[in-house]
């Protein structure tokens, strides 16, 4: 048992000295999306009006779809992420959202789905914005 608490203490010390931070949140949204030429505020202000409920993300008590159609608005302004992060239409268990299809929620108790879904535009697919690459 001292050598597993010994050897946490060291991995943490160690990790401090080389740059590593354990134990950090993650970035704010507004953070992990660029496009060449845009500012900090721009970012922000075309996250809000993508639909995010504000620059920092979604709150723990998100609907997956609104996240797949505001994800998607990002990525059709021409936006993308700076990180590994493809999107939640990437998301094998998520694929088969109705954002991430190119159509809009049918009912709000289809999953993923939320009253305000079915009033939503919907935009292209994430399969045909691909194809734009």
């Amino acid at each position: 048992m001292k050598n597993i608490i010994f050897l946490v203490t060291l991995t943490i010390s160690i990790g401090g000295c080389f740059g590593i931070k354990p134990f950090q949140p993650p970035p704010a949204e507004y953070e992990s999306w660029e496009k060449s030429g845009v500012s900090d505020p721009e970012v922000r202000r075309t996250l809000l009006a993508c639909g995010y409920p504000n620059p920092y993300g979604f709150n723990r008590d998100y609907i997956p779809n609104d996240v797949a159609i505001a994800e998607q608005c990002m990525f059709s302004r021409g936006f993308r992420r700076n990180d590994s992060y493809k999107g939640i239409c990437a998301v094998p268990n998520r694929r088969d959202l109705p954002a991430c299809n190119g159509r809009k929620c049918t009912s709000d108790r289809e999953p993923g789905c939320s009253p305000d879904d079915l009033n939503r535009p919907i935009l292209k697919s994430i399969h045909e914005l691909k194809k734009n690459d």
